[in-house]
């Protein structure tokens, strides 16, 4: 299966189909990075299953932060009666496996520290994962960034 064939599922009206194509999406990994812009419209499909293959398809392609960094923060501030905690937990995870590529992404998880979810039905369990999860997300934003950032080399010049 290549990712030409996947593509037409998105856009199908059978969810079978829309779930399938965007759990193919991250099994072919780096190789579907074309189906990035349907893996992108799938995040804001309206059956929860197909939103969370997505955000992991997104997590495994790794495509260019320009395109996905955007859509995981909004993913993550969507203001919704009753939030997918699933799918924001997937899509913490997504935005650390982008590294530095995803720092604008920082003060967005770090807030998910303090947010609250009163009369959402959430265990404290789930909130604790998803807490975790953009914990670990900016842990390793930083420290990719921290590598890859040149150091910075103080030049005193005599007066």
């Amino acid at each position: 299966m290549n990712a030409d064939a996947i593509h037409e599922w998105f856009a199908d009206d059978d969810v079978n189909l829309r779930r399938a194509a965007a759990e193919a999406a991250g099994r072919l990994g780096w190789e579907s990075t074309k189906l990035v812009p349907a893996l992108i419209r799938a995040l804001k499909d309206p059956n929860p299953i197909v939103a969370r293959n997505a955000a992991v398809a997104i997590g495994k392609v790794n495509p260019p932060p320009k395109s996905a960094v955007g859509p995981l923060i909004a993913l993550l501030q969507r203001k919704e009666e009753k939030p997918d905690i699933v799918l924001r937990k997937i899509a913490a995870w997504a935005l650390g496996r982008m590294g530095s590529a995803a720092k604008r992404a920082i003060p967005v998880l770090k807030g998910i520290e303090t947010q609250h979810f009163p009369e959402a039905g959430f265990t404290q369990h789930e909130i604790d994962a998803l807490r975790q999860n953009a914990r670990q997300a900016v842990e390793r934003i930083t420290a990719c960034y921290e590598k890859s950032r040149p150091a910075v080399r103080f030049v005193i010049e005599p007066r």
